[in-house]
């Protein structure tokens, strides 16, 4: 068969008596052309992960070994609501697609600099060195205690792409 499983199986998932297995599931994605499980509302990081990593049947090993991280990490991720770190966020969006922050038009100045700085792979330190503020200027920033004026437009422009 296509998908690499025999007709018993896709009868019996077609039956409602069995679900695609992890190793299954991108293939019969890839045949469909769509997810046939519900997509969850994540109302948590960690289900979005958990969601996309089985998209990709990934198993929680199989992707902590992929980050370069212990198994321990990822299950924080996904059942315990432990955010990862800036670089290691950007490296998930790499990897299983992860959204990093949602930066549409109706965002606050602050909530398009968070997401950009975190598609970057950067922490509030790394890009307050860079533009060279202090840390504490990029969280009142991010927290919309104030916006950059003046020339520190255009270094961030420069540093991590993204204007006025």
């Amino acid at each position: 068969m296509r998908i690499g499983v025999d007709e018993a199986t896709v009868f019996n998932w077609e039956a409602g008596s069995a679900s695609p297995n992890l190793r299954a599931l991108p293939a019969v994605i890839g045949f469909l052309g769509y997810d046939p499980r519900e997509t969850p509302e994540a109302t948590y990081l960690g289900q979005a992960i958990r969601h996309l990593r089985q998209r990709q049947g990934l198993s929680m090993e199989a992707l902590a070994d992929m980050l370069g991280v212990d198994p321990s990490t990822v299950r924080a991720w996904e059942q315990r609501g432990h955010e990862p770190r800036p670089r290691l966020r950007a490296r998930l969006a790499e990897v299983i697609g992860l959204p990093v922050v949602a930066a549409n038009a109706g965002a606050t100045f602050g909530e398009r600099l968070r997401a950009v700085r975190l598609l970057a792979g950067l922490t509030q330190r790394e890009l307050a060195d860079r533009i060279g503020v202090g840390q504490q200027v990029v969280s009142g920033w991010e927290s919309r205690r104030n916006q950059p004026g003046g020339i520190v437009w255009g270094r961030i422009g420069e540093t991590i792409g993204m204007g006025s």
